[in-house]
């Protein structure tokens, strides 16, 4: 009875294995390899069961063909599954690679939002003092020095506002790679007094004295 249970479960597992081995699982010679050695269980038992005198050289030799494909079914299974875990690991590089791209790509935009607002303020800041001066040479209440001194100040303010433009086509350049830079010594109190010149208008009008 033992032996013929034994036989049954050795046919059901070798149907099996065709069964997955008809689906292409991987590994198809780890499974064909498996199969010959449950196939060469299958059939010494059979023989058995059935009790067929065998040769001498039968039990050997089936012992050698089921060791051999079992070893080699081993081996293939094996270089599947390092297989598997080297695509698994090249797929999680590819997904933290894509991550750290997508962050990136997050805080460039979050910058050139920073950039665009702070040069919309930078430009706006010359344009205003020009405004400004403007509105009080067409006032007609304007005395010949202020009138001197509104020509210089939206002079002045118009070069800076020419600057900044100059400034954002550096930007161009320095991302193109073509930015040359030229080092030269700029006294601190020049670019303070027209700053203090620039919004001293703006600040009258608003009772703020500097």
């Amino acid at each position: 009875f033992l032996l013929g249970f034994a036989a049954l479960l050795q046919t059901v597992a070798v149907i099996y294995g065709l069964v997955l081995l008809g689906r292409r699982q991987g590994a198809t010679a780890g499974w064909l390899f498996l199969l010959g050695a449950m196939a060469s269980m299958l059939a010494w038992r059979v023989f058995v069961l059935v009790k067929v005198v065998l040769p001498p050289f039968f039990n050997p030799t089936i012992a050698i063909w089921g060791s051999t494909c079992m070893v080699a079914a081993m081996y293939f299974f094996g270089r599947e599954v390092t297989l598997r875990r080297k695509a698994e690991t090249e797929r999680d590089a590819l997904l933290a690679s894509e991550r750290a791209a997508r962050e990136l790509a997050e805080r460039a935009s979050k910058l050139k939002d920073e950039f665009l607002a702070t040069a919309s303020h930078e430009l706006r800041t010359p344009l205003s003092v020009i405004l400004t001066w403007c509105s009080i040479l067409t006032s007609g209440r304007a005395s010949e020095t202020e009138l001197r001194k509104a020509v210089e100040v939206i002079e002045r303010n118009a070069r800076i506002q020419a600057r900044l433009v100059d400034d954002l086509l550096d930007m161009t350049r320095m991302v193109a790679g073509n930015l040359h830079l030229e080092l030269r010594t700029v006294p601190i109190d020049v670019p303070v007094r027209a700053a203090i010149t620039s919004v001293t208008p703006a600040a009258q009008t608003r009772g703020i004295s500097i």
